[in-house]
């Protein structure tokens, strides 16, 4: 009995340490600087589990296996947490990154203090801030953000904030003339008509996709009114009839998404 649990042992300990050598690392080039990994300077792999950190006056290039590159700028501090064929999982604890993937989506995920990131194939910046909030700004393709309060969808020149407690806030067109502070002040779930009037007024065109969550935020009771507006500056997609809209179907939902993004 004692040799068959040894045995055991043995078998387990081997299957656990093959899996956890399956990871692909990851390549590492200095672009400024001697970029440390675990405190260490000159690596040129980024293995799981490892920590690479960038000073101030340093940066880096990590290539995703088969799928990209991810550029980290100086001040930053990153964590591989997964690299498998069918799932590259990173985490920025700090300082700013650039990802420039080309996957299929939710293959590329990363975690901030504040949120997930989860790419849908796309071009981004991804920082978190002194404060521990997390500001993503996506220059291609769509980003899904999401923190322990609120899911969030960010496409091409959107931006979208993620307090350092996890709500995420409405995205912003980098193009849009409502401003950061008014857009973090509009609550729609506790904007009442007039605020909410007044709010629909500040939207232009580029404002649709932050329109698209807000319908989906707002009370029943204003959801005609954000609908309306939405209307107004975007033809309504033959798919998304208003009744349906009204009702948030998702087929009807997605039908806007595609005609806003």
């Amino acid at each position: 009995m004692l040799a068959l649990a040894a045995l055991a042992l043995v078998i387990g300990v081997s299957a656990l340490i093959l899996l956890r050598s399956t990871g692909q690392p990851w390549d590492v080039r200095a672009l400024a600087g001697s970029p440390t990994i675990d405190g260490r300077s000159g690596a040129s792999k980024l293995q799981e589990d490892q920590w690479l950190a960038t000073a101030a006056n340093e940066r880096a290039s990590l290539t995703v296996p088969s799928i990209g590159t991810v550029t980290i700028e100086p001040d930053s501090r990153v964590r591989l947490v997964r690299s498998r064929e069918k799932q590259q999982h990173m985490e920025l604890a700090r300082g700013t990154l650039h990802a420039f993937i080309t996957a299929p989506p939710r293959l590329f995920v990363v975690d901030t203090p504040a949120a997930k990131a989860t790419d849908m194939g796309c071009v981004y910046t991804l920082r978190v801030e002194d404060d521990g909030a997390t500001m993503l700004r996506v220059a291609v393709g769509w980003v899904e953000l999401s923190g322990t309060q609120g899911l969030t969808r960010v496409s091409a020149g959107i931006e979208c904030r993620t307090s350092a407690g996890g709500r995420v806030g409405l995205p912003r067109a980098m193009a849009s003339t409502i401003s950061e502070q008014a857009l973090a002040a509009f609550d729609p779930a506790a904007a009442g008509s007039a605020e909410l009037d007044a709010f629909l007024a500040l939207c232009g065109h580029v404002d649709g996709v932050t329109l698209w969550h807000v319908l989906q935020r707002v009370p029943e009771s204003g959801r005609a009114a954000v609908l309306d507006r939405l209307a107004a500056l975007h033809p309504a997609p033959p798919d998304a009839p208003r009744e349906k809209s009204l009702a948030l179907d998702a087929a009807a939902l997605e039908a806007w998404w595609n005609q806003v993004r």
